[in-house]
């Protein structure tokens, strides 16, 4: 279906009637028959025999692969939105999906991250003097850096809560399954499925209660008395609140990292190995709850006694060895009750977690290439959910698939893609298949068949039956 034939009036290709006919192809077969992408890949691009000025003729048909705004209204539908969450990363080192990428990547999804980069750049730098270097000043300078970050943190707030409206209105969404009949699935827009734009959200609405905390040094509700040396002290609960946001803005950093190809896929795989931590830890949170339920019902000394709150305390300050003290005078059913928790803990599934992340980023690290490219992919679909359909439908009409891609001089073959003249050593490539284009010299007729190699050979081959075979009576 995807080979290109010619005769001599035209060239005839079934990759858009294939696409039509079967508009959800790309994420069929990535859910149910991944390995089939390859082929499928291969027979969307051609290379030239020849080589002409160092540079060889590639041809990309990617139309149907970069999705068309007025069929994919929702981005996440569209092959690379599918393929960015069922599929392989190794998908990614295929060169139809290299091209497609840096297509997108360098016609917006590059500028518009860098964009949002530093923004909240600018906003860190402004945290970290308003509430970080000048905590406790009181200075006009200083508030007028808190407001300021505020100002900018209510803004950036309203544009998120924008793009959730926008994309809850538009359908992009994700149900997440509750599991159970009588309870419906859980709706959620795609900006709040990367948990990095969750944790922003969060940062947002934190830095906004932190700017309006302190519109005023001299807010007896946010600042306790001003201790002998004369410089005002905030109340703990306001010191916490600026910790957690602190935390979760520094952390963002990590975002900035993608722009560089090696750190883009170390974040990728530190992104997968958090899953397994997430499984491991929650089951660790189970046992030592349990564990302290049973050592508050013993009324154990130590902190034990004083409710199940104090006894997880306890238990999670001796299972990492901070308090092990408190292991030491205590009765034989509650030593038994450490002993046992100490082991589950520390020699079980610690270790489990470990063998599993050292698997994972084995698994992982083996195609770090790959891995960079699908989480820059992920970006650029994301980006993408961010333009308004106009814009979007601008910056295909760019690309012009309409117009027909030439083999050679004056030689005009199907439309749907575009060329890039790579450079000769594009030659040595495994996917380098020179002129695949199966061409036919004799009399053609759109009416007749494309004539099979078969038929060609039985056309050339004597025929031996009839010539040599005896008369049979």
């Amino acid at each position: 279906l995807l080979a290109i034939r010619a005769d001599r009036y035209r060239y005839y290709y079934g990759r858009e009637t294939l696409f039509k006919t079967h508009p959800d192809l790309v994420q069929f077969v990535a859910r149910q028959m991944p390995a089939l992408l390859e082929h499928l890949f291969d027979g969307l691009m051609w290379h030239a025999q020849m080589v002409q000025d160092g540079r060889v003729r590639v041809n990309y048909y990617i139309r149907e692969m970069y999705g068309v705004p007025e069929e994919a209204k929702d981005v996440w539908t569209s092959p690379m939105g599918v393929l960015v969450l069922a599929a392989q990363s190794n998908v990614f080192n295929h060169p139809v999906m290299e091209k497609l990428l840096e297509v997108k990547w360098e016609r917006f999804g590059l500028k518009i991250y860098v964009g949002i980069q530093i923004w909240y750049m600018i906003m860190l730098i402004m945290f970290t003097l308003g509430f970080v270097t000048w905590q406790n000043s009181c200075a006009k300078d200083a508030e007028i850096v808190r407001l300021v970050t505020g100002g900018m943190a209510a803004v950036t707030l309203l544009l998120q809560s924008g793009v959730l409206c926008y994309q809850f209105h538009s359908g992009q969404v994700s149900r997440c399954a509750s599991g159970v009949k009588m309870i419906p699935d859980l709706v959620v827009p795609r900006f709040l499925m990367n948990p990095w734009n969750s944790a922003r959200y969060v940062s947002s609405a934190m830095l906004i209660a932190n700017a309006f905390m302190d519109l005023s040094c001299l807010d007896s509700l946010r600042r306790s008395p001003a201790p002998p040396s004369g410089v005002p002290v905030r109340e703990h609960g306001v010191n916490v609140l600026g910790a957690v946001t602190a935390i979760f803005i520094w952390m963002q950093l990590i975002q900035v990292l993608i722009l560089s190809e090696r750190m883009a896929a170390f974040t990728y795989a530190v992104g997968r190995m958090v899953k397994d931590f997430a499984q491991n830890f929650t089951v660790i949170i189970v046992v030592m709850v349990s564990f302290s339920a049973a050592m508050t019902i013993l009324e154990a000394p130590g902190g034990f006694g004083d409710g199940l709150g104090s006894s997880l305390y306890t238990v999670v300050k001796i299972a990492i060895g901070l308090n092990s003290d408190e292991a030491v005078d205590q009765e034989s059913w509650a030593m038994a009750c450490l002993m046992v928790l100490t082991i589950i803990v520390n020699i079980g599934f610690l270790n489990i977690l470990v063998a599993q992340l050292v698997l994972a980023y084995s698994a992982l690290s083996s195609d770090q290439e790959g891995c960079a490219k699908m989480n820059r992919a992920y970006i650029c679909v994301e980006m993408e959910s961010f333009l308004s359909s106009k814009y979007r439908q601008k910056l295909y009409d760019e690309l012009s698939f309409d117009e027909p891609l030439e083999f050679d001089s004056s030689d005009e073959g199907p439309s749907g893609g575009i060329q890039v003249l790579c450079p000769s050593s594009v030659r040595t490539h495994p996917k380098y298949v020179p002129d695949r284009v199966v061409r036919f010299t004799g009399d053609a007729s759109p009416m007749d068949p494309w004539p099979t190699n078969k038929v060609e050979e039985d056309e050339e081959a004597p025929n031996i039956l009839k010539e040599d075979a005896p008369a049979i009576d």
